[in-house]
Protein backbone atom coordinates (compact mmCIF):
# COMPACT_ATOMS: atom_id res chain seq x y z
CA UNK A 1 0.00 0.00 0.00
CA UNK A 2 1.21 3.60 -1.12
CA UNK A 3 -0.81 6.42 1.03
CA UNK A 4 -0.55 9.79 -0.48
CA UNK A 5 -1.10 13.33 0.97
CA UNK A 6 -2.00 16.81 -0.06
CA UNK A 7 -0.49 19.94 1.28
CA UNK A 8 2.05 22.42 0.25
CA UNK A 9 5.11 24.61 0.51
CA UNK A 10 7.83 27.13 -0.14
CA UNK A 11 11.31 26.30 -1.84
CA UNK A 12 13.85 28.84 -1.93
CA UNK A 13 11.60 31.41 0.05
CA UNK A 14 14.36 33.39 2.15
CA UNK A 15 13.61 36.40 3.68
CA UNK A 16 14.86 38.79 6.68
CA UNK A 17 11.89 39.68 9.14
CA UNK A 18 8.90 38.97 6.94
CA UNK A 19 5.84 37.14 7.86
CA UNK A 20 5.20 33.61 7.91
CA UNK A 21 2.57 32.78 4.80
CA UNK A 22 0.19 30.94 7.49
CA UNK A 23 -0.88 31.53 10.79
CA UNK A 24 0.85 28.27 12.60
CA UNK A 25 4.03 27.76 12.05
CA UNK A 26 6.51 24.83 13.35
CA UNK A 27 9.73 26.23 14.43
CA UNK A 28 12.80 24.55 13.45
CA UNK A 29 15.68 23.45 16.10
CA UNK A 30 19.21 23.13 16.02
CA UNK A 31 21.44 20.62 17.54
CA UNK A 32 22.58 16.85 17.49
CA UNK A 33 21.02 14.54 15.11
CA UNK A 34 18.21 12.17 16.48
CA UNK A 35 18.56 8.54 15.25
CA UNK A 36 15.49 7.43 13.14
CA UNK A 37 13.74 4.87 15.23
CA UNK A 38 10.27 5.86 15.91
CA UNK A 39 11.26 7.84 19.22
CA UNK A 40 10.54 10.65 20.17
CA UNK A 41 13.50 10.67 23.42
CA UNK A 42 16.08 12.22 21.35
CA UNK A 43 17.74 15.25 23.01
CA UNK A 44 17.15 17.43 19.81
CA UNK A 45 13.16 15.88 20.36
CA UNK A 46 13.15 16.60 24.15
CA UNK A 47 13.96 20.12 23.88
CA UNK A 48 11.88 21.12 20.62
CA UNK A 49 9.10 23.54 20.55
CA UNK A 50 6.32 21.75 19.34
CA UNK A 51 3.39 22.46 17.61
CA UNK A 52 -0.23 20.42 17.73
CA UNK A 53 -2.66 21.03 15.10
CA UNK A 54 -5.84 19.23 14.57
CA UNK A 55 -6.89 17.17 11.52
CA UNK A 56 -10.20 17.11 10.02
CA UNK A 57 -12.55 14.54 11.25
CA UNK A 58 -9.28 12.47 12.69
CA UNK A 59 -6.80 12.99 15.45
CA UNK A 60 -4.84 16.16 16.06
CA UNK A 61 -1.00 15.74 15.19
CA UNK A 62 1.73 17.06 17.05
CA UNK A 63 4.91 18.30 14.76
CA UNK A 64 8.75 19.07 15.70
CA UNK A 65 10.81 19.63 13.43
CA UNK A 66 15.10 19.64 13.39
CA UNK A 67 18.32 20.21 11.34
CA UNK A 68 21.75 18.55 12.28
CA UNK A 69 24.10 18.82 9.44
CA UNK A 70 23.18 19.07 6.24
CA UNK A 71 19.91 17.19 6.79
CA UNK A 72 16.20 18.27 8.49
CA UNK A 73 14.11 15.85 10.75
CA UNK A 74 10.38 16.05 11.36
CA UNK A 75 8.51 14.04 13.94
CA UNK A 76 5.42 13.39 14.03
CA UNK A 77 2.75 11.89 17.08
CA UNK A 78 -0.74 11.47 17.25
CA UNK A 79 -3.54 8.83 18.79
CA UNK A 80 -4.28 5.96 17.12
CA UNK A 81 -5.87 3.31 19.45
CA UNK A 82 -4.79 0.39 16.98
CA UNK A 83 -1.56 -1.19 15.52
CA UNK A 84 -2.47 -1.29 12.01
CA UNK A 85 1.20 -2.17 10.67
CA UNK A 86 0.19 -5.07 8.32
CA UNK A 87 -1.03 -4.65 5.04
CA UNK A 88 -3.49 -6.96 2.61
CA UNK A 89 -2.83 -10.11 4.49
CA UNK A 90 -4.62 -13.33 2.36
CA UNK A 91 -7.06 -15.15 4.61
CA UNK A 92 -8.64 -18.25 3.66
CA UNK A 93 -12.27 -19.27 4.64
CA UNK A 94 -12.23 -22.56 3.61
CA UNK A 95 -13.66 -21.72 -0.02
CA UNK A 96 -12.37 -18.67 -0.95
CA UNK A 97 -9.08 -16.48 -0.96
CA UNK A 98 -9.91 -12.70 0.46
CA UNK A 99 -7.11 -9.85 1.28
CA UNK A 100 -7.25 -7.85 4.59
CA UNK A 101 -7.22 -4.38 5.51
CA UNK A 102 -3.74 -1.93 4.13
CA UNK A 103 -1.76 -0.24 6.78
CA UNK A 104 -1.76 3.03 8.44
CA UNK A 105 0.42 5.86 6.97
CA UNK A 106 1.10 9.79 7.50
CA UNK A 107 2.32 12.02 4.87
CA UNK A 108 3.42 15.56 4.30
CA UNK A 109 3.47 17.28 0.65
CA UNK A 110 5.51 19.94 -0.01
CA UNK A 111 4.91 22.58 -2.62
CA UNK A 112 7.95 23.04 -4.99
CA UNK A 113 8.86 26.60 -6.30
CA UNK A 114 5.44 27.71 -4.44
CA UNK A 115 4.03 26.24 -7.64
CA UNK A 116 1.01 25.38 -6.20
CA UNK A 117 -1.97 28.28 -6.42
CA UNK A 118 -3.92 28.47 -2.98
CA UNK A 119 -2.00 25.80 -1.09
CA UNK A 120 -0.89 28.60 1.32
CA UNK A 121 -4.46 29.59 2.03
CA UNK A 122 -6.23 25.93 1.42
CA UNK A 123 -3.51 23.25 1.67
CA UNK A 124 -4.90 19.80 0.67
CA UNK A 125 -7.99 21.16 -0.49
CA UNK A 126 -6.87 23.12 -3.20
CA UNK A 127 -5.60 19.74 -4.78
CA UNK A 128 -8.05 16.69 -3.37
CA UNK A 129 -11.48 15.68 -4.00
CA UNK A 130 -14.24 14.42 -1.91
CA UNK A 131 -15.47 10.96 -2.21
CA UNK A 132 -18.59 11.00 -0.26
CA UNK A 133 -17.70 13.52 2.02
CA UNK A 134 -14.29 12.56 2.39
CA UNK A 135 -11.14 13.82 1.12
CA UNK A 136 -9.34 11.55 -1.67
CA UNK A 137 -6.30 11.35 -3.56
CA UNK A 138 -8.21 11.53 -6.93
CA UNK A 139 -6.52 13.95 -8.17
CA UNK A 140 -8.04 14.75 -11.56
CA UNK A 141 -9.85 18.23 -13.03
CA UNK A 142 -12.82 19.79 -11.92
CA UNK A 143 -16.09 18.54 -13.72
CA UNK A 144 -16.72 22.26 -15.08
CA UNK A 145 -13.29 21.34 -16.76
CA UNK A 146 -14.41 18.23 -18.61
CA UNK A 147 -11.64 16.20 -16.54
CA UNK A 148 -8.88 18.78 -17.40
CA UNK A 149 -7.03 20.53 -14.86
CA UNK A 150 -5.46 23.84 -15.07
CA UNK A 151 -2.27 23.28 -13.48
CA UNK A 152 0.15 21.93 -15.64
CA UNK A 153 2.93 23.34 -13.96
CA UNK A 154 2.20 23.04 -10.09
CA UNK A 155 4.92 20.24 -8.62
CA UNK A 156 4.80 18.96 -5.31
CA UNK A 157 7.06 17.31 -2.94
CA UNK A 158 5.56 14.01 -1.35
CA UNK A 159 6.52 12.37 1.72
CA UNK A 160 4.96 9.30 2.23
CA UNK A 161 4.96 6.55 4.99
CA UNK A 162 3.81 3.45 5.03
CA UNK A 163 3.55 2.35 8.90
CA UNK A 164 3.94 -1.60 7.24
CA UNK A 165 5.96 -1.53 4.22
CA UNK A 166 7.73 1.35 4.93
CA UNK A 167 9.20 0.47 8.51
CA UNK A 168 10.23 -3.23 6.91
CA UNK A 169 13.21 -1.08 5.04
CA UNK A 170 13.66 2.21 7.65
CA UNK A 171 12.76 4.39 4.25
CA UNK A 172 9.92 6.33 3.29
CA UNK A 173 8.90 6.95 -0.22
CA UNK A 174 10.30 10.15 -1.56
CA UNK A 175 7.15 10.98 -4.11
CA UNK A 176 6.74 13.42 -6.99
CA UNK A 177 3.34 15.03 -8.14
CA UNK A 178 3.32 16.39 -11.37
CA UNK A 179 1.70 16.24 -14.96
CA UNK A 180 2.31 14.29 -17.56
CA UNK A 181 4.68 15.83 -20.23
CA UNK A 182 2.41 14.82 -23.05
CA UNK A 183 -0.86 16.35 -20.94
CA UNK A 184 1.40 19.65 -20.12
CA UNK A 185 2.19 19.89 -23.96
CA UNK A 186 -1.25 19.21 -25.06
CA UNK A 187 -3.80 20.44 -22.05
CA UNK A 188 -6.87 21.00 -24.38
CA UNK A 189 -6.53 17.77 -25.45
CA UNK A 190 -4.58 14.89 -23.17
CA UNK A 191 -6.19 14.01 -19.67
CA UNK A 192 -3.76 14.78 -17.13
CA UNK A 193 -1.99 12.42 -15.20
CA UNK A 194 -0.93 12.77 -11.93
CA UNK A 195 2.57 10.92 -11.35
CA UNK A 196 2.29 10.15 -7.71
CA UNK A 197 4.37 7.47 -7.07
CA UNK A 198 7.66 8.31 -8.74
CA UNK A 199 6.78 5.43 -11.45
CA UNK A 200 8.99 7.44 -13.71
CA UNK A 201 11.92 6.97 -11.66
CA UNK A 202 11.82 3.69 -10.42
CA UNK A 203 14.12 1.08 -12.20
CA UNK A 204 12.18 -2.00 -9.83
CA UNK A 205 10.14 -1.63 -6.94
CA UNK A 206 12.08 -3.66 -4.05
CA UNK A 207 9.25 -6.11 -3.54
CA UNK A 208 6.31 -7.64 -5.16
CA UNK A 209 2.48 -8.28 -4.53
CA UNK A 210 1.64 -11.50 -3.63
CA UNK A 211 -0.77 -12.61 -6.33
CA UNK A 212 -2.11 -14.82 -9.33
CA UNK A 213 -5.36 -15.36 -11.40
CA UNK A 214 -6.80 -18.12 -10.32
CA UNK A 215 -7.74 -19.71 -14.72
CA UNK A 216 -10.46 -21.68 -12.90
CA UNK A 217 -12.35 -18.46 -11.12
CA UNK A 218 -10.69 -15.43 -12.76
CA UNK A 219 -10.21 -14.14 -9.26
CA UNK A 220 -6.88 -13.24 -7.38
CA UNK A 221 -5.55 -16.11 -5.16
CA UNK A 222 -1.80 -15.76 -3.60
CA UNK A 223 1.31 -17.03 -5.96
CA UNK A 224 3.69 -17.53 -2.69
CA UNK A 225 3.04 -19.61 0.76
CA UNK A 226 5.54 -18.98 3.69
CA UNK A 227 8.08 -22.02 4.03
CA UNK A 228 7.79 -24.06 6.50
CA UNK A 229 7.80 -22.67 9.88
CA UNK A 230 6.84 -19.28 9.32
CA UNK A 231 3.40 -17.22 10.15
CA UNK A 232 1.98 -14.44 8.57
CA UNK A 233 1.71 -12.80 12.33
CA UNK A 234 5.43 -13.28 12.66
CA UNK A 235 6.42 -12.70 9.59
CA UNK A 236 3.83 -10.49 7.87
CA UNK A 237 6.42 -9.30 5.34
CA UNK A 238 8.96 -11.89 4.15
CA UNK A 239 11.66 -11.64 1.66
CA UNK A 240 11.59 -14.08 -1.53
CA UNK A 241 13.54 -16.51 0.13
CA UNK A 242 11.52 -16.89 2.92
CA UNK A 243 8.37 -18.06 0.46
CA UNK A 244 7.56 -20.63 -2.12
CA UNK A 245 5.26 -21.35 -5.08
CA UNK A 246 2.02 -22.55 -4.52
CA UNK A 247 1.36 -26.04 -5.90
CA UNK A 248 -1.59 -27.25 -4.12
CA UNK A 249 -4.44 -24.91 -3.24
CA UNK A 250 -6.31 -27.90 -1.94
CA UNK A 251 -3.75 -27.71 1.05
CA UNK A 252 -5.02 -25.25 3.07
CA UNK A 253 -7.94 -25.15 5.45
CA UNK A 254 -9.77 -22.25 6.98
CA UNK A 255 -8.23 -19.40 8.75
CA UNK A 256 -5.06 -20.12 6.88
CA UNK A 257 -3.02 -16.35 6.57
CA UNK A 258 -1.01 -15.42 3.83
CA UNK A 259 1.22 -12.26 3.30
CA UNK A 260 0.41 -10.13 0.55
CA UNK A 261 3.79 -8.41 -0.11
CA UNK A 262 6.86 -9.95 -0.85
CA UNK A 263 10.55 -8.52 -0.75
CA UNK A 264 13.39 -8.88 -2.34
CA UNK A 265 16.56 -7.70 0.02
CA UNK A 266 15.74 -4.66 1.96
CA UNK A 267 18.72 -2.81 0.53
CA UNK A 268 17.08 -3.03 -2.93
CA UNK A 269 17.04 0.53 -4.01
CA UNK A 270 13.86 1.94 -5.85
CA UNK A 271 15.82 3.68 -7.96
CA UNK A 272 15.72 8.06 -8.70
CA UNK A 273 15.01 10.92 -6.24
CA UNK A 274 12.39 8.01 -4.23
CA UNK A 275 15.55 6.81 -2.20
CA UNK A 276 15.62 9.95 -0.54
CA UNK A 277 13.86 9.63 2.44
CA UNK A 278 14.78 8.00 5.86
CA UNK A 279 12.14 7.32 8.29
CA UNK A 280 11.00 5.03 10.95
CA UNK A 281 7.28 4.75 12.96
CA UNK A 282 6.94 3.08 15.99
CA UNK A 283 2.93 2.70 17.67
CA UNK A 284 3.09 2.57 21.61
CA UNK A 285 0.15 2.97 23.98
CA UNK A 286 -2.44 4.05 21.68
CA UNK A 287 0.10 6.38 19.62
CA UNK A 288 1.94 6.60 16.41
CA UNK A 289 5.35 7.97 16.51
CA UNK A 290 6.96 8.60 12.89
CA UNK A 291 10.24 10.56 12.13
CA UNK A 292 11.36 11.34 8.92
CA UNK A 293 15.54 12.27 7.73
CA UNK A 294 16.25 14.22 4.43
CA UNK A 295 18.80 16.23 3.24
CA UNK A 296 18.27 20.08 2.67
CA UNK A 297 19.02 19.80 -0.87
CA UNK A 298 19.06 16.50 -2.26
CA UNK A 299 20.54 17.25 -5.92
CA UNK A 300 17.04 16.63 -7.55
CA UNK A 301 15.67 20.25 -7.73
CA UNK A 302 12.76 19.04 -10.23
CA UNK A 303 11.58 16.08 -7.82
CA UNK A 304 12.50 17.83 -4.28
CA UNK A 305 11.86 20.92 -1.88
CA UNK A 306 15.24 21.90 -1.27
CA UNK A 307 15.70 23.91 2.48
CA UNK A 308 17.90 26.90 3.06
CA UNK A 309 19.60 27.27 5.67
CA UNK A 310 21.94 30.25 6.21
CA UNK A 311 23.11 32.51 9.03
CA UNK A 312 20.95 35.45 9.22
CA UNK A 313 18.51 34.22 6.79
CA UNK A 314 14.26 33.44 8.02
CA UNK A 315 13.00 30.96 5.28
CA UNK A 316 9.10 29.73 5.42
CA UNK A 317 8.06 26.42 3.48
CA UNK A 318 4.47 25.65 4.08
CA UNK A 319 2.85 22.41 4.37
CA UNK A 320 -0.10 20.04 5.26
CA UNK A 321 -0.34 16.70 6.73
CA UNK A 322 -2.46 13.82 6.48
CA UNK A 323 -3.44 10.83 8.26
CA UNK A 324 -4.65 7.80 6.84
CA UNK A 325 -6.44 5.14 9.21
CA UNK A 326 -6.67 1.86 7.01
CA UNK A 327 -7.16 3.31 3.62
CA UNK A 328 -5.38 3.72 0.53
CA UNK A 329 -6.68 7.17 -0.50
CA UNK A 330 -9.02 8.62 2.14
CA UNK A 331 -7.48 11.09 4.93
CA UNK A 332 -7.73 13.46 7.90
CA UNK A 333 -5.60 16.55 6.92
CA UNK A 334 -3.88 19.38 9.06
CA UNK A 335 -4.71 22.30 6.70
CA UNK A 336 -1.35 24.72 5.60
CA UNK A 337 1.48 25.13 8.11
CA UNK A 338 4.71 27.29 7.74
CA UNK A 339 7.83 26.03 8.68
CA UNK A 340 10.11 28.34 9.75
CA UNK A 341 14.14 27.99 9.70
CA UNK A 342 16.05 30.93 11.12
Amino acid sequence: MFALLCGCGRTDQAVDDAAPPTARVLKTEFGPAPIVDGSAEDQVWTSARQLTVPTTGGPAVTLKSAISGEYIYMLLTWADPTDDNTDEVWRYDGAAWTQGPIDDAVAIFWDIDDSISGFNKTGCRVLCHAINGRPTMNIVGPDTAQGLWSGAKQRGDIWDMSLGISNVRGAGNDYFFGIDEAYANNPTAVAPVIRRRHDAFTARAPFELNKRVDPATGKNVPRYRLRAGLTATATPYPQITQVEEITDYAAFKAGDMIPFVVFYPLDTPWGGSRDDLAAKGVWLDGHWTVEFKRKLNTGHPADDIKFVNKAGQTSYYVFDVALFNRTIDQHTYSGPISLEIR
